[in-house]
């Protein structure tokens, strides 16, 4: 940021993008539109805000058996789809939150080309922006494989390649989320809940899916 850049002669994103990243400029502004474009697809409702996946993300365990818990206000989402998909029918809710992900992951292909063109002074900007974007990846991305999973465990039989896939990528999210809060530990903090996750807390996460691999996919895979 040039001390003779100020918010007046800054006139569009291109501007704002070209201040904040320099070189790398125009990728990050692709990315933003690729953002853009990728959360109109959020399933918006008051009740899917407070109560659903999103919020904690990978952070949320699974479980082989539906709990009966019911999901509390920005705090633990369980396996309560009912109340996560508000006034939505399950399979849009999943179709939703599939779309919004894969639209995400499109942006995260620009910002990792603009983090690359990065040099000097913009390439911690530009890792910040990495970061961040991984991790509402991660949340999205990891909300649409919650639903899935609830889903695919209510079938009869029981669809165990389908889930087995669910939970690798579920560990993958839990691990790369370890890394993120590793590098910053702003990651994953809500001002009026503190922490979703911890490092252990996503461990665990990954300790959860190998057991239901092991506990649920395997018997029925055969």
């Amino acid at each position: 940021w040039d001390d003779n850049d100020s918010e007046e002669n800054l006139s569009s994103l291109d501007d704002w993008a070209a201040a904040l990243y320099g070189d790398a400029g125009p990728p990050v502004r692709r990315a933003w539109s690729c953002f853009s474009r990728a959360f109109q697809q959020f399933p918006f409702a008051i009740g899917t805000l407070y109560v659903a996946p999103q919020n904690t993300g990978p952070g949320n365990l699974l479980y082989a058996q539906p709990t009966g818990y019911r999901a509390t206000m920005v705090g633990f989402p369980y396996d309560d789809l009912e109340r996560w998909k508000s006034i939505y029918p399950a399979e849009v809710f999943e179709e939703q939150f599939r779309l919004l992900s894969e639209g995400w992951q499109d942006g995260l292909e620009l910002v990792a080309e603009a983090r690359a063109q990065s040099i000097g002074d913009n390439q911690a900007a530009s890792r910040e922006l990495h970061n961040v974007a991984q991790t509402a990846y991660a949340h999205f991305r990891s909300a649409y494989l919650q639903i899935r999973f609830v889903r695919l465990r209510e079938q009869q039989p029981l669809p165990a390649a389908e889930i087995a896939r669910v939970l690798d990528e579920e560990i993958a999210l839990a691990k790369q989320m370890h890394a993120l809060i590793s590098e910053d530990s702003r990651l994953g903090y809500e001002a009026s809940n503190h922490y979703y996750y911890t490092p252990n807390s996503l461990r665990e996460k990954v300790l959860n899916c190998e057991y239901l691999r092991r506990n649920l996919v395997a018997p029925n895979a055969e």
